[in-house]
């Protein structure tokens, strides 16, 4: 097992799963590398953070104007199943690496095809073939999954960061949300687009063809219980050792 997906919605713990076993590999003699989806050495250039890396006058130009994300489907930042190819094969000559990525395989490379209102059948055949890029790699997939979205996104709002309202009204102005949540507020719409997303994300994680564990709300227990954190931990290096 060489490499490892952590995915879940916003606010249900990724980074700090990321960081936690990361270290804990490293405990055991493992070589990590572990990538962050904005983490501007990550080896997969995904449309998503691109599009977040542009001045908000930029963004706000594109997300007024005409849905063209059909128009770049073969872009290698839209269709992103070559890279991830190019990198198990690299994997595959350093057996004793192991790469860590938050985010990077639901969040960055299928959401955007969900924001820009892409036919879940079309997005869901899109994932397999993202599947079928990495499998020589023989990869994990740890999906943080939440049973309340509006719940789940809580703990960053009660933490102050701006990354959750920003985010609420990032999502509510996509393209998505304009077909599927036509009134109420942009934070109103954001919250439906999360709800939506979160059920697309349980789709995905039913279709994985590979080695894949599932924990619940786990955003809840992480902070206050040793025992649970190490639960995790020692599952998911279980599987990597075999």
């Amino acid at each position: 097992m060489q490499l490892i997906l952590i995915e879940g919605t916003h606010g249900t713990g990724k980074s700090t799963l990321g960081k936690a076993l990361a270290k804990k590999l490293e405990s055991i003699g493992k070589v990590v590398s572990l990538y962050d989806e904005y983490d501007r050495s990550n080896p997969v250039d995904t449309w998503a953070i691109n599009m977040m890396r542009k001045s908000l006058f930029e963004q706000r130009a594109y997300l007024s104007g005409e849905n063209v994300f059909l128009q770049h489907l073969h872009d290698p930042t839209v269709d992103t199943s070559g890279q991830w190819m190019m990198l198990s094969e690299q994997l595959i000559e350093a057996p004793e690496q192991v790469v860590i990525f938050v985010g990077k395989f639901w969040q960055n490379c299928v959401m955007p095809w969900f924001f820009h209102n892409i036919p879940v059948a079309q997005i869901l055949a899109h994932h397999q073939k993202l599947c079928e890029s990495v499998m020589a790699a023989k990869p994990l997939l740890v999906f943080l999954s939440c049973s309340d979205t509006t719940e789940g996104h809580k703990p960053l709002v009660d933490r102050g960061e701006l990354l959750s309202p920003m985010l609420l009204s990032l999502y509510g102005s996509s393209f998505w949300s304009r077909k599927h949540a036509p009134e109420g507020t942009v934070q109103d719409k954001g919250r439906l687009y999360l709800q939506a997303w979160q059920a697309v994300l349980n789709q995905l994680y039913q279709d994985i063809p590979f080695s894949r564990l599932e924990y619940p709300d786990a955003w809840k227990h992480w902070s206050d219980n040793d025992e649970y954190q190490e639960k995790i931990l020692s599952e998911i290096t279980g599987l990597i050792k075999e």
